[in-house]
């Protein structure tokens, strides 16, 4: 099989992927209806009532084992990576934390200057109202 499926009355062809690890599976037509699907279902369900068994599991085991060899796959990738590019993988994730503690450095260095300004408003305030009450009591009734 070469992973080109012919249309019918000499469409286009379909491209599909390549199974190695087995026969290649059998696609439902696509002109399926939900309704048929139901009748299925139900057929199912009556057999398991009627045979007391349960129904058959949804995945097949062979999905399933691929399924797993995949991920198996995914994982070996990950743990191949080479000297070099663990070495890039660490200086990706330092280099984001030093920009994550720049930007919380400049955020304590904004509110450190909003402080001072604060500090300097009250004392501007309360240097006006000892001035103020100083006046006050200089004056005599």
């Amino acid at each position: 099989m070469d992973g080109i499926r012919e249309g019918e009355k000499g469409e286009g062809g379909e491209l599909m992927p390549l199974r190695v690890d087995g026969p290649p599976r059998q696609q439902q037509p696509a002109a399926a209806t939900s309704a048929e699907a139901a009748q299925q279902d139900q057929a199912q369900a009556d057999n398991a009532t009627d045979n007391n068994t349960p129904p058959a599991a949804t995945v097949p085991p062979a999905e399933m084992k691929e399924t797993q060899q995949m991920k198996q796959e995914q994982n070996s990738v990950q743990q191949e990576m080479t000297a070099l590019e663990r070495l890039q993988a660490a200086y990706d994730v330092a280099k984001a934390k030093v920009r994550d503690a720049q930007s919380a450095l400049a955020d304590v260095a904004a509110a450190i200057r909003d402080a001072v300004k604060e500090e300097r408003k009250r004392s501007e305030e309360v240097a006006a109202v000892r001035a103020g009450l100083a006046k006050l009591q200089s004056i005599k009734v």
